[in-house]
């Protein structure tokens, strides 16, 4: 995960002219909670990573990963139901035909993601799990999709668009 969300989440704020209370109130969350977040002294969800993408309107690749610049973010203009289920259906749907596009067993994916067993694949792909931050960008970079795709956008299954095509 980006050691960079609180920085980014500061600079979107700032520039888009928000106070840290009124983001927190888009976000049903407390005041004290957006300061610990933006300093760094608490990590994000992965609920709540979606949430500030869709207020800020930045993709959530934008806010997790180290490599994409802060003063550089990524506009996202599709608002999103960050709804915990909601998320967890589009991811365990793309993952599940993301691995069968693949032709690969959950314990050849669990092999190749770094996991101990491939009962961790099958509780990501029943709902029965919502994955780490860190494991959404493994598995995005795995799949050569972007974060978003996994999580919010609306396409149910298929691969997106890549540049170029």
């Amino acid at each position: 995960m980006s050691n960079h969300v609180g920085e980014k989440v500061r600079f979107l704020r700032q520039q888009q002219q928000i106070t840290q209370l009124e983001l927190a109130h888009m976000l049903a969350a407390s005041g004290s909670h957006m300061s610990n977040l933006e300093a760094g002294r608490k990590a994000p969800s992965l609920e709540t990573i979606i949430r500030l993408a869709d207020a800020l309107r930045v993709t959530t690749d934008y806010l997790i990963r180290d490599d994409v610049a802060i003063d550089e973010p990524e506009t996202y203009d599709a608002r999103q139901d960050p709804d915990r289920d909601a998320v967890l259906q589009k991811f365990t749907e793309k993952l599940r035909y993301l691995r069968t596009r693949q032709q690969l067993h959950q314990s050849q994916l669990a092999h190749e993601l770094g996991l101990r067993t491939q009962a961790h694949i099958s509780l990501l792909e029943s709902g029965g799990k919502v994955p780490s931050i860190s494991l959404v960008i493994r598995i995005a970079d795995f799949f050569a999709v972007t974060a978003d795709y996994l999580l919010r956008d609306e396409i149910a299954v298929g691969l997106p668009n890549t540049p170029g095509e």
